[in-house]
């Protein structure tokens, strides 16, 4: 039988042949949990602005802004933990790359807003493995909720019915990959999920857009 590493190999060129930049075992922001596949949907127009124009966003300074209010530096100073000029000259590149716009107070106070910044992907699939220990890897995956929009558990073995109603109502698909015709098939479908860890699922597409995209253009040799 298939074991996992090769399970999870083969569940990411699943994903890459449906168009998705993939990563195996990747790290995921302020935690020591890993899927054993991500695989991100990428907008390819959002792609060719980060690696052609603007390069990558800092996403731990975008999180803290809106689209609709001004936020004050020293909020982000504070939420932050870092100094205010350092603070400062992040916003200020990430204003002349033209993710966002600042104003000026006549008091001299300085407000920031989103304004050109949009996530590059339209889509972020997680996968574990559950051959060895199921109930693990759907811990794993109800944990990183909110940094997804759709969850699997892959087997190279059919699961039974108890297991599959337990990952129904928990949101979470299941595929079952076939040796025999070297093909997954859908046992459960994952529920689309909203995002609401916003800055770690940026975190994640920034990372995966700019290191797949080094990979597969051959820049790295």
């Amino acid at each position: 039988m298939i074991k996992a590493k090769q399970l999870r190999v083969v569940a990411g060129a699943y994903l890459s042949g449906m168009g998705y930049y993939v990563e195996v075992l990747p790290e995921i922001p302020n935690t020591a949990l890993k899927p054993d596949v991500i695989g991100i949907k990428p907008k390819l127009e959002q792609v060719k602005l980060r690696l052609e124009n603007k390069g990558g966003a800092p996403t731990g300074f975008l999180h803290l802004l809106s689209e609709d209010e001004w936020t004050p530096t020293e909020s982000v100073v504070e939420k932050t933990g870092f100094n205010e000029d350092f603070v400062k000259a992040v916003l200020r590149d990430s204003e002349e790359d033209g993710w966002i716009k600042s104003k000026t107070e006549p008091e001299g106070k300085t407000f920031w807003k989103i304004d050109g910044y949009r996530l590059p992907a339209e889509e972020c699939v997680m996968m574990c493995c559950g051959p060895e220990d199921p109930l693990g890897a759907l811990d794993i995956l109800e944990s990183l909720k909110g940094c997804f929009n759709r969850g699997y558990l892959i087997f190279p073995y059919q699961v039974d019915k108890e297991f599959l109603d337990r990952c129904f109502q928990k949101d979470i698909g299941v595929l079952v990959f076939d040796e025999r015709i070297v093909c997954f098939r859908e046992i459960v479908p994952a529920t689309h999920l909203a995002i609401k860890n916003f800055k770690d699922y940026s975190t994640i597409c920034e990372k995966m857009v700019v290191d797949n995209y080094v990979i597969r253009s051959g820049e790295y040799f």
